[in-house]
């Protein structure tokens, strides 16, 4: 069965959701410890603030907190297109076609370079609504297949493939 290789934009957007680790928000958000620590700082003496009734100073205040909070989505948005940069940088690096057959999957680019990746390399797989993620080995990558463009039957038929080679998917993801 040939599939096309190269990712569109809502692919990329679910390949991204593969890629992401389960710690990416915790990490994102303790990156800094001295960040962290001023926020709560700043929160606590809000809260005092408005408990023991303080009038004076709420201008500056809200100046702080939406400084604060204009960094925390400067740092929220850069990280997001830095992440989108590098899955785009991954899809030029992906074949344009892939091949799946009884030995495994064959990569083919336009400009004449191929790869072969044996069943027996792969060690899990994933299925989400757009892409399909194939793990190579432990830690060694991925292989990431557009679904987008395929028949209902064309899938379930690849899906039966990978049942067959790799077994029963780790999980769903949709």
């Amino acid at each position: 069965m040939k599939v096309r290789g190269k990712l569109l934009a809502g692919e990329i957007k679910e390949a991204s959701r593969f890629l992401r680790s389960k710690w990416y928000w915790p990490k994102l958000l303790l990156r800094s410890s001295y960040g962290g620590l001023l926020f709560l700082a700043l929160l606590w003496g809000t809260i005092a603030k408005a408990v023991n009734g303080d009038r004076e100073h709420w201008m500056g205040l809200t100046i702080v907190w939406l400084v604060v909070i204009a960094i925390l989505l400067w740092v929220v948005f850069t990280t997001r297109r830095s992440q989108q940069r590098g899955v785009q940088l991954l899809n030029d690096s992906l074949p344009d076609e892939l091949v799946f057959d009884s030995e495994g999957i064959h990569a083919a680019s336009a400009d004449g370079r191929r790869s072969f990746r044996p069943w027996a390399s792969l060690t899990g797989w994933r299925e989400g609504d757009l892409v399909l993620y194939l793990k190579i080995g432990k830690t060694e990558g991925y292989v990431l297949v557009p679904l987008s463009e395929l028949s209902a039957s064309d899938r379930y038929a690849l899906c039966s493939d990978l049942l067959i080679y790799l077994g029963e998917q780790q999980q769903r993801l949709t």
